[in-house]
């Protein structure tokens, strides 16, 4: 008797268990945090407002430097925000991370290439179709739409798709 008791107890704890860890799986899998202070997903892409700004060590102007960007539109990834909704710390195409603060950062339109070789911008998102300039990485792009493997972007006055694994600035 002892020892079916305790199988049950065994079993109903194994079923706890699995029900458990099938809700936590779900709620990982369920996407972007959108419970933040300022009720937009994390993480998302923004980019860089001016054409320098400062990435702190932490999120105040009392903490140093510890990087400074010259490129307007760069995109970073926001992978965390202040409760008083005012820091962002965020992570850059190569993995820095730094805070900076709100008001030096917009909503993302824009890619970056990146990668170590050429990328062919294409007519449209097939790996065949007509290539229309050859992009090198490091270059910006305006995004115009985006599907599941390619997004049409605009570079000066060329303009057609390119695939996202060779995008930073955009979820795949």
């Amino acid at each position: 008797m002892l020892r079916l008791g305790l199988t049950f107890i065994t079993a109903c704890s194994f079923f706890f268990v699995l029900t458990l860890q099938s809700a936590l799986t779900g709620a990982l899998a369920a996407g972007p945090e959108t419970h933040t202070p300022s009720g937009l997903p994390v993480p998302r892409f923004v980019a860089l407002k001016n054409n320098k700004t400062y990435g702190r060590v932490g999120p105040s102007f009392d903490y140093p430097v510890r990087y400074e960007f010259h490129r307007k539109h760069l995109p970073l990834r926001v992978i965390a925000e202040t409760p008083d909704n005012v820091w962002r710390k965020v992570e850059d195409f190569e993995g820095k991370t730094m805070w900076i603060h709100r008001s030096q950062l917009v909503n993302a339109d824009m890619v970056m290439i990146i990668g170590s070789d050429a990328v062919a911008l294409r007519a449209d998102g097939r790996d065949n179709a007509a290539i229309r300039a050859m992009t090198e990485p490091g270059v910006l792009a305006k995004i115009e739409q985006c599907d599941q493997n390619w997004c049409r972007v605009t570079i000066d006055r060329f303009r057609g798709w390119l695939p996202v694994t060779s995008l930073w600035g955009v979820n795949p």
